[in-house]
């Protein structure tokens, strides 16, 4: 059967943001790109939003950006010559609310969030008797079922009690 992939969009930022009792729609408007940067091109945001989970799973700056170069590589994203210091520096200065997680640690934290908002929705959906593949934070399902997964995924957030609603959006 034809199927369809829903993602949240920008979820660890959200999540974050949750837990300053935030919407981050609130504090940069609907629709808003958490990894935009002013000087970077948009064609940088797969780089950017790497940049800043890694950040999120450091403890501390120290290897920072042998950390990020080492991530690119593995995932076949790697630039030469991109400022990653710049580029973490103007994303704690954008995200000031929750610039206290970034090299915290609380990356391991951020997905037992998202394991949480998984188990949400996939007992919904086996419950149902609907077949359901998860990804991450990303869910499959049959394309019938599409409006179904959109408001599951929406009750799991409100379920979880987070304030921020990310956009869902179809892979």
């Amino acid at each position: 059967q034809p199927t369809v992939e829903l993602d949240y969009s920008s979820l660890h930022i959200h999540l974050l943001y949750s837990q300053k009792k935030k919407n981050y729609e609130d504090v940069f408007g609907k629709g808003s790109d958490p990894y935009a940067l002013a000087g970077l091109e948009i064609k940088y945001r797969n780089i950017i939003k790497v940049a800043f989970l890694v950040s999120l799973n450091m403890k501390t700056k120290k290897n920072y950006v042998q950390a990020v170069t080492r991530r690119l590589r593995d995932e076949d994203l790697y630039i030469r010559n991109i400022p990653y210091t710049k580029i973490i520096n103007q994303l704690m200065a954008k995200h000031t609310t929750i610039k206290e997680y970034f090299f915290s640690g609380i990356g391991l934290d951020l997905m037992y969030f998202d394991s949480l908002l998984t188990d949400y929705v996939a007992w919904k959906c086996t419950s149902r008797k609907i077949p359901v593949l998860s990804i991450h934070d990303s869910y499959i399902v049959e394309k019938k079922y599409e409006h179904l997964l959109r408001d599951l995924m929406q009750q799991a957030i409100k379920h979880n009690k987070f304030i921020s609603m990310p956009m869902i959006k179809a892979k």
